[in-house]
């Protein structure tokens, strides 16, 4: 179930035994979520501030060291598998601003390609489309 409120969008899938009780369920977690996502900071920079300020304090109380910190960061924590759908550059564009994310990963239905779409820090948008051929055409 996607939930598009005011330009935020809440995201959630649920089973259950029969329609009610995985609606019921999908209900409970998206409620969750929004009230998480009204008590978090509202940017991307406000919460790299905030984070940036908590590490720097349990620093300065000397309760994190910076070996925990790079030991912690190399670890893959999740992982996400989902099909991919072709699609054009401004339909992925759509689809990244629908989610709220800074980058997305697409399949460009022009040449078949995984492509990441990416917004620029002067709010245009970027792709980065590898190339794993051996013709030379890489960058």
């Amino acid at each position: 179930m996607t939930l598009v409120n005011g330009g935020e969008v809440v995201r959630s899938v649920s089973s259950g035994a029969t329609a009610v009780a995985a609606i019921d369920t999908v209900l409970d977690k998206l409620e969750r979520q929004v009230v998480r996502a009204k008590t978090k900071p509202r940017s991307i920079r406000e919460r790299a501030a905030d984070d940036a300020t908590k590490v720097l304090a349990r620093e300065g109380q000397g309760t994190i060291d910076a070996g925990d910190m790079r030991n912690g960061s190399t670890q893959v924590t999740r992982i996400k598998r989902f099909d991919m759908e072709p699609m054009f550059e401004e339909d992925a564009i759509t689809r990244m601003e629908d989610l709220g994310h800074a980058f997305f990963l697409f399949l460009n239905a022009e040449n078949e390609r995984l492509c990441v779409l990416y917004r620029r820090s002067n709010g245009t948008y970027g792709v980065i489309e590898p190339v794993t051929d051996s013709s030379g055409r890489g960058g």
